[in-house]
């Protein structure tokens, strides 16, 4: 097996991952192979097992990175506002546009693709996400709460 610098492994995971959601977004999980993400990064197939254990850890790698975006979104929005009413507004606001605006979060969660997504994680890895999508959004309202007493 191929041995990649520490450049090349990041240059390598990072097309991966902008491949695979382009491909999540266009096609689906299901219709989505290891194949078809491997063939444009120019790697083959067994060589995506050395980034990812499986399709769903890349799946649950971009959803944090969505996670991340959501979180900079909300910080950015909710930053200087006091009011509790607009802050709780604008929290909302930032969280229906990632839904709405969001290809990945449209095709995965929203159409009902998710189950092809999570049907390989194990209970550990869904409770793991669960909690990574509670510690963004658990804390602004928490903030909301303790400016509203």
């Amino acid at each position: 097996m191929r041995k990649f610098s520490d450049e090349e492994r990041e240059r390598i995971r990072e097309q991966l991952i902008q491949t695979g959601r382009e491909l999540l977004v266009t096609y689906g999980p299901a219709k989505t192979t290891v194949n078809d993400i491997t063939e444009p990064v120019g790697i083959a197939k067994p060589t995506f097992y050395q980034f990812f254990d499986a399709k769903s850890d890349l799946y649950v790698e971009i959803f944090e990175r969505e996670l991340d975006e959501l979180t900079a979104n909300l910080e950015s929005e909710l930053e200087g506002i006091e009011d509790p009413r607009e802050r709780l507004e604008r929290f909302f606001r930032c969280y229906v546009e990632f839904g709405e605006g969001n290809e990945f979060v449209q095709r995965v969660f929203l159409r009902g693709d998710y189950r092809d997504v999570i049907g390989d994680l194990s209970p550990e890895q869904i409770a793991d996400l669960e909690r990574k999508e509670m510690e963004v959004l658990v804390p602004p309202i928490q903030e909301i709460q303790r400016r509203s007493e």
